[in-house]
C-alpha cells in the first residue's frame, strides 16, 4: 500500500543520510565551524518550513510529509552539534522517531483500511468508534510534538540541552527552534482535537 512505502521512504533513506552526514561532520567538517552553522541554518529553515506548512494541510498523507521534514529538521540539528553530547542526542533522536514514526503510519494504515478515507476531518469522532486506537494514535502525536511525559519530550529537551551547549549563534539558532516548535504543535494537534 501506499502507506507502506510512506513508511518506510520517512525513515530508510532518512536515517541513511542522517548517518552519512554524521560521519563527514566527525571526519571532515569537525574543523569548519562555518559549515556547522550553516548546516544548523538549513536545519531550522526546515523546520520553520514544515511547521507553517503543516498547518494548512487537511490530507493526512500531506501531513505526515511535512512531519517527516519537520522532524528531519531536528535530526540534522543535532548533527550539526559536533560532540560527544550532540551525536548522542542525535542516536537518541533516531531511536525515538523511529518508534513515534511506525506508530502514526500503521495508524494510518488501519484506519484508512476501515474507513476508506485518508482526509483529517474524517478522523472526527473517532474515539467513540474505536478508543483504544484513538489513545495509541494520540500518544504517538503527542511523542511528536514533543510534549511531556513522552520519549520524544526527551529527545528534544535532549537537542535543545546540546544546542545550549555550543556557541552563541547557537543560541539564536536555539530560540527561533523553540519559537517553531511551538508553532509546529498546531501541526499535530489539528488532527487530535477532531
Amino acid at each position: 500500500s501506499t502507506y507502506g512505502v510512506g513508511t518506510y521512504l520517512s525513515l530508510i533513506p532518512k536515517i541513511a543520510a542522517i548517518g552519512l552526514i554524521s560521519r563527514l561532520f566527525v571526519f571532515i567538517f569537525s574543523y569548519s565551524p562555518i559549515i556547522q552553522i550553516l548546516t544548523a541554518i538549513i536545519a531550522l529553515l526546515s523546520i520553520i518550513y514544515a511547521a507553517i506548512g503543516g498547518i494548512n494541510q487537511t490530507n493526512i498523507k500531506r501531513l505526515y510529509a511535512y512531519s517527516s521534514i519537520l522532524q528531519s529538521g531536528f535530526l540534522l540539528l543535532a548533527a550539526s552539534c559536533v560532540s560527544v553530547y550532540g551525536f548522542s542526542c542525535l542516536i537518541f533522536y533516531i531511536f525515538t522517531y523511529i518508534f513515534m514514526n511506525i506508530g502514526i503510519w500503521n495508524t494510518a494504515i488501519i484506519y484508512t483500511t476501515n474507513y476508506q478515507s485518508d482526509e483529517i476531518i474524517d478522523y472526527k469522532g473517532i474515539f467513540y468508534k474505536n478508543p483504544y486506537f484513538s489513545i495509541a494514535y494520540t500518544i504517538c502525536l503527542i511523542s511528536l510534538a514533543g510534549l511531556p511525559p513522552t520519549s520524544g519530550f526527551l529527545s528534544k529537551l535532549y537537542l535543545f540541552s546540546a544546542l545550549s551547549r555550543e556557541d552563541f549563534t547557537y543560541l539564536i539558532i536555539l530560540f527561533l527552534t523553540l519559537c517553531a516548535t511551538v508553532i509546529s504543535l498546531f501541526l499535530y494537534f489539528k488532527i487530535i482535537i477532531h
